[in-house]
C-alpha cells in the first residue's frame, strides 16, 4: 500500500497480518516466491522455482531465501525473532528443507534482518523449553529464549524504517537475496538420499574443505594465537616469486621448511615432497594435515617430514633427522628456504582477549636486546631465531611492513642484516580475522648477504590479485620522523590557544588522533603541545601535512618525517596550512570549553549580534596574503560564518563565539548515540558546508606536492 501522493509504502493501521504480509510481499519481494506459511512459519521468501527435490540442480526444485514473522501494529523485534527461532528450529532439525541465508521479521514500521548462520550457536541452548508455544511471549520460558537471542544476534541485525529508508530496504534485498543464495544444515543421510548426498558433498563440500583447511582450527584460537591463513591466490603467488627469485627449478634445487605450517594452506601446490618439511606447533594441526594430503592433490607431503615444533620454544636437536642435518651443514644451509606465513599477534594488542603474555617464549628472553620493542611481536621472534641459528638460508615469510619501516623495529633492523631480494604487497583485509587497512608483504631475504635494509621498491596487489603499481619502503631512525621536528617548537612561555593533539603517532594509521582542542586537560592522556601565538604555522603544518592526504591500505605504514629547511622561505605554504586547518574537521575547538580563539573573521564580517570574546584569529590573518586556494576557502567560510549568526539573531542559546565544529553541530545534530550526523536538514547549509569542503579539496591539491617536496613524506 502506497501512502497517497508519496512512492512509499504506508502500513499504518492494518488488521490482518495475512494482509501485511501480502503488501510487503508486493512492494519489496515480488521477484521472489513466498510461501506464507510452512511448518508455521509465516513468511517463507523462496525463488521463483517450485518446491519439489531438496537437492536437485534441476527444475522443479525450490530454494529458501529467506524465513519470517509478521506482526501487525508496532511490536518487540527480539520478541518476533525469538519466536520465529523457536518455530524454524523444527523446521531446520527435520532437513526437509536446507536453511535459508536470512531470517527476517517485520510489523507495520519496521523490518530487520539477520543471517541464518548467527542464530545457529543458540540452538544447542537447552536452559528453555524449545517445545513451548513460540506465540506466547509472556511466559518465563519465552523470557529466558528471548534474552539469549538478543545477546546474540543484538549486534548483528540490520533494521530499516518502512517509508523512510524504502531505497536501502531494496538495495539490501537486492544485494543478499540473490540467485543460488543457499546455507548449509544438518540434513539426516539415510539409504535413500546417500547418493545424492554423496555427490553433492564430492561436487561442493570437499572442494571447500581442502580451499579453507585453515577453518578446520576453531576461530579465537586463530584469534589468540595471531594465526591468519595464508589465502590460496597469494600462496600461488609468492610462488611464482620464488620461481623468480631462485630459478623455475627451485623446488628440486632447494629445501623447504614451513616452520608455521598450520594447516597446510602455503605448502599447497609444491611438487617435490621430498624436500619439503612442515612444522606447527599443535599436534591437531598436524592430524589435519595428515589426513588432509590424503584428499587434496594439491597437497603432497611425505608424513615423515610432518610434526610437531614449537619454533619459539623447542631446540632443533628435535628436529628429524635429515632436517636437522641440513641445517648443521653450512653447504646446504644456503639451500634451505625457510617459507612462512608466520603467526602475527602482538602483546599490546588492544581489544582481543587472550593476547596479554602472548609473546613470551625462549626466542623472546634469548634475544630480547636484538629484538628491542620488536619483540612484542610473534613474527619478529620467529625471524630473528632464523636470523641467528640458521645462518646462510633463505627467507620467503608473509608479514607486515612495520618490519620495513616501523620505529619499534628500528633496533632489530639493525641486527638483521639480510639481503631484501624482492617484495609484494597485499591488502591484509584479505586474510581471514584480518579487518584493517594496512598491506601485508610477502618478502624474500638472503640471510647470506649481509646488507642493512635501506629501500625496496615492491610491487603492489589489489584484493583481486590484479597488479596496480608500485611502492616504495624505506628504512626511517627514529630521529628522522615528523613528531621529533614538532617537538621543537614547544612554547611554554607564550599563553596557548590551543592543543594539537595525537604527535605520539607517526604514520597514516595514527591520523584520526591528530586533532585540536582548546586545551589538553580535555583529554584524560594528552600526548601534544600547546599552539601559542609563537609556533601556530608549524603547529598548522604539521596538522596540513597529516591530514592533507587520505589513509588507504597501501600508505597505511608510511612515515612523516622531519623535513627539509626549504619550507622556512615558502611563506605561501605556511598560510595555506593555516588556512586548511582552520576549515578542518578535525579541528576541535568549541566555544563550550573555553574561549574560541580560532575565529577568522571580525565581527562585523560574520554579522554577529555581539562581540566576540576573542579576536586573535582575525587579527592574526589581518595582514597576511593568500593563495587564490586558501582565499577561496576562507571566502566559502564566510558565508558560513553568515548564514549562522544570521539564524542565531533570535538565539538565546546558541553560542556567538562558535567555532567551525559548533556551526556544524548546530545544525547537523547529533545522533542517539552521540556522533555527529553527516548532513543537515536544512539545505542552505547543506550548500554553505559543501563549498567549504570543495574549497578544501582543492587547496589539498595545492598543499600535497609540498609535502614531497619538503621532505615531510618520501615518494
Amino acid at each position: 500500500m502506497l501512502l497517497r501522493g508519496l512512492n512509499v509504502p504506508d502500513y499504518s493501521g492494518i488488521q490482518k497480518e495475512e494482509t501485511l504480509k501480502g503488501l510487503v510481499y508486493q512492494d519489496y519481494f515480488s521477484k521472489f516466491s513466498y510461501e506464507p506459511n510452512i511448518d508455521n512459519i509465516d513468511f517463507v521468501v523462496t525463488n521463483k522455482k517450485a518446491r519439489g527435490d531438496l537437492f536437485s540442480e534441476s527444475m522443479g526444485s525450490s530454494v529458501h531465501i529467506a524465513y519470517g514473522e509478521a506482526k501487525k501494529g508496532i511490536r518487540d523485534l527480539f520478541d518476533m525473532f525469538t519466536q520465529l527461532i523457536l518455530t524454524c528450529k523444527k523446521t531446520y532439525e527435520k532437513g526437509e528443507h536446507l536453511a535459508p541465508p536470512w531470517l527476517l521479521v517485520f510489523d507495520e514500521a519496521r523490518i530487520a534482518f539477520v543471517a541464518f548462520h548467527d542464530i545457529l550457536p543458540i540452538f544447542t541452548e537447552t536452559d528453555f523449553n524449545w517445545n513451548q508455544t513460540p506465540s506466547n511471549h509472556e511466559t518465563a520460558d519465552f523470557q529466558k529464549a528471548r534474552e539469549k537471542v538478543k545477546n546474540l544476534i543484538g549486534a548483528k541485525i540490520v533494521v530499516y524504517n518502512f517509508g523512510a529508508d524504502d531505497n536501502e530496504i531494496k538495495e539490501f534485498i537486492k544485494t543478499h537475496f540473490v540467485a543460488g543464495a543457499s546455507a548449509s544444515i544438518k540434513s539426516p543421510i539415510t539409504k535413500d538420499n546417500f547418493v545424492q548426498i554423496f555427490i553433492k558433498w564430492v561436487k561442493e563440500v570437499k572442494p571447500y574443505i581442502i580451499d579453507r583447511r585453515d577453518l578446520l582450527v576453531p576461530q579465537n584460537i586463530r584469534e589468540v594465537k595471531g594465526s591468519f591463513f595464508t589465502p590460496k591466490i597469494w600462496a600461488d603467488k609468492s610462488k611464482e616469486y620464488l620461481a623468480d627469485v631462485f630459478g623455475a627449478d627451485w623446488q628440486d634445487e632447494y629445501y623447504i621448511w614451513d616452520c608455521a605450517a598450520g594447516t597446510g594452506n602455503l605448502l599447497a601446490g609444491l611438487a617435490n615432497k621430498y624436500n619439503v618439511w612442515a612444522s606447527t606447533i599443535d599436534e591437531t594441526d598436524v592430524d589435519t594435515i595428515n589426513t588432509l594430503i590424503d584428499i587434496d592433490d594439491s597437497l603432497d607431503l611425505l608424513p615423515s617430514h610432518i610434526f610437531q615444533f614449537d619454533f619459539l620454544n623447542d631446540s632443533f636437536d628435535k628436529l628429524p633427522e635429515e632436517l636437522r642435518k641440513i641445517i648443521n651443514d653450512p653447504e646446504k644451509r644456503r639451500k634451505l628456504i625457510i617459507y612462512i606465513n608466520p603467526p602475527y599477534a602482538e602483546v599490546s594488542s588492544v581489544g582481543i582477549k587472550g593476547k596479554a603474555g602472548v609473546n613470551q617464549s625462549k626466542m623472546h628472553d634469548k634475544y630480547a636486546k636484538s629484538l628491542g620493542t620488536a619483540g612484542r611481536e610473534l613474527f619478529a621472534q620467529f625471524l630473528v631465531r632464523i636470523y641467528f641459528e640458521i645462518q646462510g638460508c633463505k627467507i620467503g615469510e608473509f608479514s607486515t611492513l612495520k618490519v620495513l619501516n616501523g620505529p619499534a623495529f628500528e633496533k632489530f633492523r639493525s641486527v638483521f642484516l639480510a639481503k631484501l631480494k624482492k617484495c609484494f604487497i597485499m591488502p591484509a583485509y584479505t586474510f581471514d580475522n584480518v579487518n584493517g587497512k594496512f598491506p601485508t608483504g610477502f618478502k624474500i631475504w638472503d640471510t647470506s648477504e649481509k646488507e642493512k635494509f635501506e629501500e625496496i621498491k615492491t610491487d603492489v596487489f589489489d584484493e583481486n590479485n590484479q597488479y596496480i603499481g608500485c611502492k616504495t619502503f624505506c628504512n626511517f631512525k627514529k630521529s628522522q620522523i615528523i613528531n621529533n621536528w614538532i617537538s621543537t617548537f614547544t612554547d611554554k612561555k607564550n599563553n596557548f590557544i590551543g592543543f594539537l593533539a595525537g604527535t605520539n603517532g607517526n604514520d597514516f594509521q595514527q591520523n584520526q588522533i591528530v586533532y585540536i582542542l582548546n586545551k589538553r586537560e580535555q583529554m584524560a592522556n594528552p600526548r601534544g603541545i600547546e599552539i601559542t601565538a609563537k609556533n601556530i604555522i608549524e603547529c598548522s603544518m604539521y596538522f596540513a601535512v597529516r591530514h592533507c592526504f587520505e589513509h588507504t591500505w597501501i600508505n597505511h605504514n608510511d612515515q612523516f618525517l622531519y623535513p627539509n629547511e626549504n619550507y622556512k622561505t615558502d611563506v605561501e605554504f605556511q598560510n595555506d596550512c593555516l588556512i586548511f586547518t582552520l576549515l578542518h574537521a578535525k579541528n576541535a575547538v568549541q566555544s563550550q570549553y573555553g574561549t574560541n580563539h580560532w575565529i577568522p573573521f571580525s565581527e562585523k564580517e560574520a554579522g554577529a549580534k555581539e562581540k566576540f570574546e576573542s579576536n586573535f584569529m582575525s587579527n592574526y590573518l589581518e595582514d597576511k596574503t593568500f593563495s587564490v586556494e586558501a582565499q577561496a576557502v576562507l571566502s566559502a567560510g564566510l558565508e558560513l560564518w553568515k548564514y549562522y549568526h544570521a539564524k542565531i539573531k533570535s538565539n538565546n542559546t546558541a553560542s556567538v563565539n562558535a567555532s567551525f565544529y559548533d556551526i556544524r553541530e548546530f545544525f547537523q545534530g547529533r545522533k542517539e548515540s552521540g556522533t555527529m550526523n553527516t548532513k543537515s536538514a536544512d539545505e542552505t547549509y547543506n550548500a554553505l558546508i559543501t563549498g567549504v569542503r570543495d574549497a578544501q579539496k582543492a587547496l589539498v591539491e595545492k598543499i600535497a606536492p609540498k609535502v614531497y617536496e619538503y621532505g615531510f613524506l618520501k615518494e
